[in-house]
């Protein structure tokens, strides 16, 4: 098993999609009909790249090596969202959570540094809490939040924590990245003509 890194340079067209997928169940009572939704496990995240409709040799290569390299359901992709790779806020640096940061919270206390004070994030962004496949998560800020002239910020997102995360652990918003596995084992291209190859594309479902 390994981990392909996705490249920050393959394009993505119409169809690219993010999605939260969450094991639930509901059922309706007989007597007063009342719906009562249960949840089960943790939400996972599944990604669908879709590539631009007709390529060139060099863009459908680069297609062509992250799809193979995947090696059908063995390795993992370390996939970030082609729609928001970062922030629409204004906060970047080097961010680092403040306070422990424990299984099932919806909010992050991160430190950002005094010089970032008055920087954003806007409800949207998203960021990686840790670092590598099965002790990092992807999340996305709620609402917007404001770093204060302490430089922390508090970020409420979803969904919550998996796991229990120390002060200090790390946290992206460049480019954040989820581990991800391929929903199918098939794939391959097809060639419009000797110049260009129609659109590939990669379901991909997380890894945890």
């Amino acid at each position: 098993m390994a981990i392909i890194t996705m490249p920050r340079e393959l394009r993505c067209a119409k169809g690219c999609t993010l999605e939260l997928i969450n094991s639930d169940t509901a059922t309706r009572s007989d007597p007063s009909g009342s719906i009562q939704a249960r949840s089960y496990g943790v939400p996972v995240w599944a990604l669908q790249l879709v590539s631009p409709e007709a390529m060139t040799d060099r863009e459908a290569g680069l297609w062509k090596a992250t799809g193979l390299q995947l090696r059908g359901l063995v390795n993992h992709l370390e996939a970030f969202d082609p729609s928001r790779p970062a922030p629409l806020g204004s906060l970047r640096g080097t961010l680092t959570l403040a306070l422990v940061a424990p299984a099932g919270t919806a909010l992050l206390d991160i430190t950002a540094g005094v010089g970032q004070a008055g920087r954003t994030l806007e409800a949207g962004d998203l960021l990686q809490v840790g670092n590598g496949l099965g002790t990092s998560q992807l999340v996305v800020a709620m609402a917007p939040a404001v770093v204060d002239g302490a430089g922390r910020i508090v970020v409420a997102i979803e969904p919550p924590l998996r796991a229990e995360h120390p002060i200090g652990t790390s946290v992206t918003w460049d480019h954040p990245r989820v581990y991800m596995r391929r929903t199918e084992p098939r794939f391959g291209w097809q060639a419009y003509n000797r110049r260009l190859t129609l659109s590939m594309r990669l379901p991909l479902i997380e890894s945890l």
